[in-house]
């Protein structure tokens, strides 16, 4: 599928790494609510111009407008928010983590997460980071992720753990 071009995704063949996937709805979601981002901010953007012709002028409603659509694209995008809900996660043996979202590929040194847990208020486990990288504070493995998630949790807590004393 288109959408799916520009959603980079793991190699499970690489040497000392783990990859773990959510269910493929979850990465549908994922993707598809990114690419719904884009197009409903595109038809925002339409809106304006039809306002600006309209009134032959830039009124505050078509600004008001613009600037929105601007900021959210400079949240989403620059801001690294789209990697907060990943679809699939690469854990590098005592190095870090790939996580990958849409349009994203990040890496997370073992060194910059503070810790993951599960947490009822973010549905599911939360990778809780040391500093923001940009506006991403933290990454959540959601419950649509399946039993993937939850192995995913695990590994990184493993990762995590002083050497020998493995996961809680």
């Amino acid at each position: 599928m288109a959408i799916f071009l520009s959603c980079p995704s793991p190699n499970p063949e690489r040497a000392g790494t783990r990859v773990f996937r959510a269910r493929r709805l979850w990465e549908l979601n994922v993707c598809g609510a990114a690419v719904a981002g884009i197009a409903g901010a595109a038809f925002f953007l339409v809106v304006a111009g039809i306002a600006i012709w309209v009134s032959r002028s830039l009124g505050w409603f078509p600004l008001c407008i613009i600037l929105n659509v601007a900021v959210a694209l400079l949240v989403i995008f620059p801001g690294n928010y789209l990697a907060t809900y990943p679809y699939a996660v690469e854990v590098e043996e005592g190095k870090g983590l790939w996580v990958y979202a849409p349009f994203t590929k990040m890496y997370l040194p073992l060194a910059d997460i503070k810790e993951a847990r599960w947490s009822y208020s973010r549905t599911g486990w939360v990778v809780k980071l040391k500093k923001r990288r940009r506006l991403l504070s933290r990454v959540v493995i959601h419950l649509g992720w399946g039993p993937q998630g939850r192995d995913a949790a695990r590994a990184i807590e493993g990762e995590l753990a002083p050497r020998g004393q493995g996961p809680n």
